[in-house]
């Protein structure tokens, strides 16, 4: 990308010298106006990947692995490789990356996806690599991927959890991301928890992570969290502690709350009723 956009540079360099050889001095007012409109190289190539959460100006396959990683572990998790989801990276690659490098990141997709891959090798770049917001806008895309053949596998999922684990980002995104809920939001108006790592929900408690509160996995079914919530909740109801110390009973209301934000968080993401 860089060596593309020396030689941009260079051609508009020309261009520029040629336009003010033959206009003359009102090129000096002209110029300005065609590089805002990006009718030269480098400007318009500088505007198409700016502000992308991928730094696309230093893109190249050997950066891209981690994520080509990601791509061909979701591909090949259901034991085949549907030419939906070719067709889906290579679009999703088109948003991220110049055109000119997509062929030679696709090459390198289709060698990976006969190769034993390390999943938390490739997390732990990406995490060392990009911001929050990035990892879970990495979550959504691979969500996609899972859903492009029109089947979610549970082996699928399993690793969707897997690498949003990985990436320190609440496996309720997942959740939520499959049954296409697009309230989970993680733009900078998001209210974000440093500690726990995740931007929780508009109008839910923050909470770490639900599943952990309810003493679950996030493969559970929706049975199987109602009835570690309604366990929880029976132990841990304030009017059973009544009796008890003021000290406990603080304690079990607390951890009331924490579990009644986490199974809201569960439902909203799972769309629970």
């Amino acid at each position: 990308m860089r060596t593309n956009l020396n030689f941009g540079c260079i051609v508009s360099i020309i261009a520029a010298v040629l336009f003010f050889y033959f206009i003359g001095p009102y090129a000096l007012f002209l110029l300005p106006v065609l590089g805002v409109l990006g009718l030269f190289p480098a400007v318009r190539n500088a505007q198409r990947y700016r502000g992308s959460f991928f730094d696309s100006g230093s893109a190249t396959v050997g950066s891209a692995r981690p994520l080509l990683i990601l791509f061909a572990a979701i591909m090949n998790a259901d034991g085949r490789v549907m030419r939906t989801e070719l067709l889906y990276v290579s679009n999703a690659l088109k948003r991220l990356y110049p055109p000119e490098q997509v062929p030679a990141l696709i090459d390198e997709l289709k060698q990976l996806l006969h190769q034993n891959l390390s999943i938390e090798g490739a997390c732990d770049a990406i995490v060392e690599q990009y911001s929050l917001q990035s990892r879970v806008s990495i979550i959504h895309m691979l969500v996609g991927l899972a859903k492009a053949d029109g089947t979610v596998d549970p082996q699928e999922r399993y690793l969707l959890y897997q690498i949003a684990g990985r990436f320190n980002v609440n496996t309720t995104y997942v959740d939520a991301f499959l049954r296409g809920n697009t309230s989970y939001s993680y733009n900078s108006s998001s209210s974000y928890n440093s500690q726990n790592g995740y931007y929780p929900p508009r109008g839910s408690q923050s909470v770490s992570d639900p599943y952990k509160v309810l003493g679950i996995d996030p493969t559970a079914t929706d049975a199987q969290v109602k009835a570690a919530y309604r366990k929880l909740v029976n132990t841990w109801h304030p009017d059973r502690f009544q009796n008890k110390s003021e000290s406990e009973l603080n304690e079990a209301t607390e951890k009331f709350k924490e579990i009644q934000a986490a199974y809201e968080v569960i439902q909203n993401a799972r769309g629970m009723k």
